[in-house]
């Protein structure tokens, strides 16, 4: 998703801070379903965090794979475009190198799964 010139007018996923007394999956979803107005999704909390320095703050990201069903998302005040995409078109609108990795963990995290469950003979429709 692309932020707003205010924002940055940079391309990353869905992303956010974890507010006080929350926990972290609930503000993955929360995030999710402000960004993106997808309400249904499934989570998948990846083993990768990073810390992002603003400056005078730092915020710690979680790394979550989200699925959802079908549909299209509803962009927020934050974004002013979105697109699917493949990992390396992905790649090259990132900006910031820990979203590259984080999506790199994400696509060889959906590469394993998809090839056991090749291995065993089935279908993975994630």
């Amino acid at each position: 998703m692309h932020r707003v010139p205010k924002l940055g007018s940079l391309w990353q996923g869905v992303t956010g801070w974890v507010e006080e007394g929350e926990e972290i999956e609930l503000a993955a979803r929360r995030e999710v379903l402000e960004e993106t107005g997808f309400a249904s999704v499934t989570l998948e909390q990846i083993d990768y965090s990073y810390t992002f320095d603003l400056g005078v703050n730092e915020i710690q990201e979680h790394v979550f794979l989200a699925r959802v069903e079908s549909g299209e998302p509803t962009l927020s005040w934050e974004h002013d475009a979105m697109k699917w995409c493949g990992l390396e078109a992905a790649l090259e609108l990132l900006t910031w190198p820990d979203d590259k990795e984080a999506l790199r963990r994400c696509d060889t995290r959906l590469l394993g799964r998809h090839q056991a469950s090749a291995a065993k003979g089935g279908c993975d429709p994630s």
